[in-house]
């Protein structure tokens, strides 16, 4: 059962994605209709109550939460902790890649950077969560 109304979360999304796109959003690239389809995990967990905007930042209360060999639960939820990435750190990120051959996995340490975790983390995600966890990093690259 969904916690949020689709129109209260749109436009959610929508007010975020202008703090972080505002130059997208400005020149009509994103649109709350484009927001609304290429956004529409992110949109469903604002709407399932997984999603919030606490100072700006994401905070994601897992679908399925990782847990350890011992099935003992060790995130259940993801603060983003950078929503920015600076150039020197885009440098360290890309330390020893050929961007051009290996842009997933440029992907996945920009993603572990702005999500606070290792890169390994990504690997135990569900895939829902993952393609949330990934669309919201996205806003911030």
């Amino acid at each position: 059962m969904k916690k949020v109304s689709r129109e209260i979360a749109l436009n959610e999304l929508v007010e975020f994605v202008k703090i972080h796109k505002p130059k997208e959003v400005r020149r009509g690239q994103l649109t709350p209709e484009k927001i609304e389809d290429d956004f529409l995990d992110i949109l469903e967990a604002i709407e399932d109550g997984n999603l919030m905007f606490k100072d700006e930042k994401p905070v994601y209360s897992l679908l399925e939460p990782v847990k350890n060999q011992d099935d003992e639960v060790i995130l259940e939820t993801i603060n983003f902790e950078h929503t920015r990435i600076k150039p020197s750190q885009l440098a360290n990120l890309s330390k020893g890649l050929d961007i051009s051959k290996n842009a997933f996995e440029f992907g996945l340490r920009c993603t572990a950077y702005i999500i606070g975790e290792p890169k390994t983390f990504l690997d135990k995600l569900s895939t829902t969560d993952f393609k949330v966890v990934q669309g919201l990093a996205s806003l911030f690259m």
